[in-house]
C-alpha cells in the first residue's frame, strides 16, 4: 500500500535520532541544541546507554515527551 500525500509529507519531516553511550551531565543540553539547530519537528529517538547521569537521563526523557517524539530501545533499531 502506498502512503497518501499527507503521510509522505509527514514522513519527510520525521527524523531518527540515535543516542548511544554513557549519559553525561550535558547530554540533555546537547540533545536540545541539536533539535533546535536542525529544527526537528518529529523524531524517533533510539536509546543505547549502559548508564550515566540519572538527572540528565530524566531530562532527556522530558525533552522527548514534551516534543511528542517516540522513544525506542536499541533493540528496535531498523535492520537492513
Amino acid at each position: 500500500m502506498t502512503p497518501d500525500a499527507a503521510t509522505r509529507a509527514r514522513l519527510r519531516n520525521h527524523w531518527s535520532i540515535y543516542l548511544e553511550g554513557e549519559i553525561d551531565a550535558d547530554a540533555s543540553k546537547r540533545l536540545e541544541q541539536l533539535i533546535e539547530r536542525r529544527q526537528i519537528p518529529s523524531a524517533s529517538v533510539y536509546l543505547a546507554s549502559s548508564g550515566g547521569s540519572v538527572p540528565a537521563a530524566m531530562d532527556i526523557a522530558r525533552i522527548i515527551r514534551r516534543r511528542g517524539f517516540k522513544e525506542l530501545p536499541q533493540s528496535a533499531l531498523p535492520t537492513h
